[in-house]
């Protein structure tokens, strides 16, 4: 979100093998909004903060802005650094759980209930129809 309350898009990291048939044949059937991206154990890694950064957070900022990132390696590389070419104050090592109580010890176990809860209830087959389930509930609902 951006200081002007305008949400900026998700990021939905899908596990599977890049330029594969996910990649190439799934994410096209996806909803519109969210920023999609395949990496083999679905992480956030630098390639994929780099395309955050220029292709969302960048166009969506057009004035001095303050960018709160935690201390994840690549939220605070020196290509990342480039790419904003102002300065990115990371996070203190550490303080997440406290500047974010609510982060990953609540949020991040909360939303895998719901959404558990929410694809055990909704009637899923194969592979394809669990990760676009998932893929629909966490844009509706925000969940990164």
């Amino acid at each position: 979100m951006i200081c002007i309350g305008e949400k900026l898009p998700l990021l939905i990291i899908v596990k599977g093998t890049p330029g594969g048939d996910i990649e190439r044949f799934e994410i096209p059937t996806y909803p519109a909004g969210p920023v999609y991206a395949v990496q083999e154990k679905a992480y956030m890694d630098q390639r994929f903060w780099s395309m955050y950064l220029r292709e969302v957070l960048k166009p969506a900022i057009d004035c001095p802005t303050v960018v709160l990132a935690d201390n994840l390696k690549s939220h605070v590389s020196k290509r990342s650094y480039k790419i904003m070419k102002k300065e990115l104050h990371p996070l203190p090592a550490n303080t997440t759980s406290v500047l974010q109580p609510l982060d990953v010890g609540v949020m991040g176990p909360f939303k895998q209930m719901c959404l558990s809860e929410w694809i055990k209830e909704t009637k899923v087959v194969t592979a394809q129809e669990k990760r676009m389930a998932m893929i629909c509930e966490r844009s509706r609902f925000g969940m990164q």
